[in-house]
């Protein structure tokens, strides 16, 4: 795809421009251990990667994903605690738990310095607004998808349907950027756009901005 042709710019959240500021097992276990539960972060680590696939169905329905954070939570750690699952839900939501990829303000910058527009497309729970706000990432956007408000995740072509309305493009001018090869890009192409995977395709946002705004 030539980067004259393009015209809007998505990209993923978490895993492309977001990512945890600390390991999140680690965090599980520190906050566990706070609460009196005897855990540690090799424990937590597979369990929680088994939890995250195995409850997504407890997502439907719910923007908050409460009940999908707090299983989540129960299963990695081994306690139904009611305050440890509230207590982790409101550490995410802050800022503080997240760190904002390298460079990745100044490509969005730049490419909607060259007149095109920028949206981002994400499979997160409804506080992903109030984090996004706090990292004062929100004005960087001319639109924002979050698959809660929506009831459909990424690689459902209801998500990207809706992010291309809202941008009011063409799938044929439209390139999204993800970490995930299913969710993400497959998906994407699946609807007629263009898609490139990070690190794979792109190795990250400082490739990304000369990619599209230098060509």
């Amino acid at each position: 795809m030539s980067p004259t042709a393009i015209a809007a710019l998505t990209v993923d959240a978490a895993g492309t421009l977001l990512h945890p500021a600390l390991p999140v097992a680690d965090v599980y276990a520190q906050h566990a251990a706070r609460l009196g539960v005897v855990t540690s972060a090799d424990a937590v680590g597979p369990k929680l990667r088994d939890a995250l696939r195995r409850h997504r169905g407890l997502r439907v329905g719910d923007p908050s994903w409460r009940a999908y954070w707090g299983a989540v939570v129960a299963t990695a750690t081994g306690s139904r605690a009611g305050a440890l699952a509230e207590e982790l839900y409101e550490h995410y939501r802050g800022g503080d738990a997240w760190r904002i990829a390298t460079a990745a303000v100044r490509c969005i910058v730049a490419v909607r310095g060259r007149g095109i527009k920028v949206g981002l497309i994400s499979n997160w729970d409804s506080r992903l607004h109030d984090t996004l706000a706090e990292l004062r990432l929100t004005e960087l956007f001319d639109a924002v998808i979050v698959s809660a408000d929506h009831g459909c995740e990424k690689p459902d072509a209801r998500i990207f349907g809706i992010a291309l309305a809202q941008l009011r493009v063409e799938p044929s001018r439209w390139l999204h950027v993800g970490d995930d090869l299913d969710a993400d890009i497959a998906g994407a192409r699946r609807v007629g756009g263009h898609a490139l995977h990070m690190p794979e395709d792109v190795a990250d946002f400082t490739a990304l901005e000369h990619l599209v705004c230098r060509g």
